[in-house]
């Protein structure tokens, strides 16, 4: 199996020095080396595209980023597509180029192994490793070029763009303007319950015989202010590439994600309560031939946190994002009219920072993209919803301040009450989030002490391995888990969503029925929220 790593700084120096070189190299070549140079670079070309139906017909293709029609060495999401107007000078453009080189070939690493063995050889590359190798240098060849075709510079730029996860066609056939309403009135109406219980929840747990589990990070948790500073000197140290992004190595990601890693107080009820690692299961001997063999399950005895580095935008600041997925072995129907009861459930805890560490903006969302709730900081003013989306689900946050304020002592000055770590209370069957307090102010009181939780890279999960070799992602081919359907697709389908309440890949996670919202829209915060330092006196960020 080929390993599936993320591309190290140095490897991203190695992109964009090809890029430069290429860009630098004189116009007065030999026509025999420029001869040469077409050759490889048709044979680059049609092994692409090779690979590519390959993939296609194997069903392995990965939809976290969006593919460049012309161009099948570039990869785009959503963050990345957001610099394509503001590209400025030849360094912004090169290291714009680079970020989709990147995405392209970390996609490419999965979809490889990913790939069954009698796939193999493809144009007379044998093996994972080779046809990696080859279609690293060939992306590698075709980026290069780039630099000297303004052209098809520009055909690039046009084309970045990632597509919304929403169907105009089934919301037009669904009467969206019209059934729209009803969901809006059923969204405002969870949305009441929930503050309900985070209120009531805010100093004590509901009343009930329920047993908590509480699940602290094997990282430790540090003070606050201890916390932010291991952030500050994190981000600091770190180089910025050409479009403000910081070049974070693995030391740094550790010391950010072990600063602000949450604690977790699960009322728990079952198996079904208690989070873990993924895993595939073989059940040859149990199903019939042709049938679907491996099972994806959870391990509940193992506790594990899936982390994320992500970055989002507030005008021309990059800021860092931390994310944290649980996973659940699945959400129990508790009655037949259940629409949201399957296979699979989580919960996502996403910390942005700003660009000096500090917390701006904690939100939540369940992998299906449902339940999205935002925990705005002092420094974050909500706006309102545009007058043309008056009924859309825009920012709803389950409490009426600051989360500084919220998780402090009554009457706390939030000014200087840092806040890094936080505590999650989740409750039982839905696996929704009903608290947040800070570490050391228990909810409830656990059964039995629970070993410290690790991290592991999400990205594990577009190439999990197999039982007995190979791997598989846990997500198809539109960027959706099989068999996590719920029946609130049978219902739902008019908001545009395929398959409403699915678990959903990072990049394919539509966080809204009414109105057009996702996980990881580069401009999501500067939409909803104007940001104000304290000193600033209402001026805007």
């Amino acid at each position: 199996m080929i390993a599936v790593a993320v591309p190290s700084p140095a490897r991203l120096a190695a992109v964009g020095l090809a890029l430069l070189l290429s860009a630098c190299a004189a116009p007065d070549g030999a026509s025999r080396a420029d001869a040469g140079a077409r050759d490889a670079s048709l044979e680059c070309a049609d092994f692409l595209g090779e690979l590519d139906r390959v993939i296609d017909v194997a069903g392995v293709r990965d939809a976290g980023e969006h593919r460049i029609a012309g161009f099948p060495f570039l990869r785009v999401d959503r963050f990345t597509a957001s610099f394509r107007d503001e590209l400025g000078d030849e360094a912004r453009s090169r290291a714009w180029i680079v970020r989709m080189r990147t995405l392209d070939e970390r996609a490419r690493r999965f979809e490889i192994a990913n790939l069954p063995e009698d796939v193999f050889p493809i144009m007379q590359r044998h093996g994972r490793e080779d046809a990696f190798a080859h279609a690293r240098a060939c992306g590698d060849r075709l980026a290069a070029q780039l630099a000297g075709q303004p052209a098809q510079l520009e055909r690039v730029v046009r084309l970045a763009v990632v597509p919304d996860d929403y169907s105009t066609f089934r919301r037009a056939v669904g009467l969206y303007a019209l059934t729209g309403m009803p969901f809006a009135a059923s969204e405002r109406r969870w949305e009441r319950r929930t503050s309900r219980l985070f209120a009531e929840g805010r100093s004590a747990p509901p009343p009930g015989n329920v047993v908590y589990q509480r699940y602290e990070p094997a990282t430790g948790t540090l003070p606050a202010a201890e916390a932010i500073a291991q952030a500050r000197a994190a981000l600091a140290a770190a180089p910025v590439d050409a479009l403000g992004v910081p070049q974070l190595d693995d030391e740094a990601r550790e010391r950010l994600f072990a600063a602000f890693a949450p604690r977790f107080e699960i009322a728990t009820s079952a198996e079904y309560d208690r989070f873990g690692p993924l895993l595939w299961i073989d059940l040859r001997g149990l199903v019939f031939p042709g049938a679907e063999r491996y099972w994806l399950d959870v391990e509940p005895s193992q506790s594990v946190v899936y982390r994320r580095l992500a970055f989002t935008r507030y005008g021309a600041e990059v800021l860092p994002q931390l994310v944290y997925t649980i996973w659940f072995s699945g959400r129990p129907m508790q009655d037949s009219g259940d629409l949201l009861g399957g296979r699979l459930d989580g919960l996502v805890w996403r910390v942005t920072l700003d660009p000096r560490g500090e917390p701006l903006l904690f939100d939540t969302v369940q992998p299906s993209g449902r339940f999205a709730m935002f925990f705005p900081t002092a420094r974050l003013h909500p706006k309102p919803p545009p007058e043309s989306e008056p009924l859309a689900e825009w920012a709803y946050s389950p409490i009426d301040e600051p989360i500084e304020q919220w998780v402090g002592p009554s009457g706390n000055d939030v000014s200087t009450a840092p806040l890094a770590s936080v505590e999650l209370r989740i409750a039982s069957h839905t696996h929704q989030l009903v608290g947040v307090a800070r570490p050391g102010t228990p909810w409830g009181e656990p059964s039995a002490p629970n070993p410290p939780y690790r991290f592991l890279a999400a990205d594990r999960l577009r190439a999990l391995p197999l039982p007995g070799g190979g791997s598989r992602s846990i997500f198809g081919p539109e960027g959706i888990v099989p068999h996590t359907e719920r029946f609130a697709r049978y219902f739902f389908w008019p908001m545009g969503i395929e398959s409403p309440g699915s678990m959903r890949q990072w990049g394919r996670q539509p966080t809204a029925f009414v109105g057009r919202r996702h996980f990881d829209d580069a401009d999501l915060i500067e939409r909803r929220f104007e940001w104000r330092e304290p000193a600033e006196a209402g001026s805007a960020k």
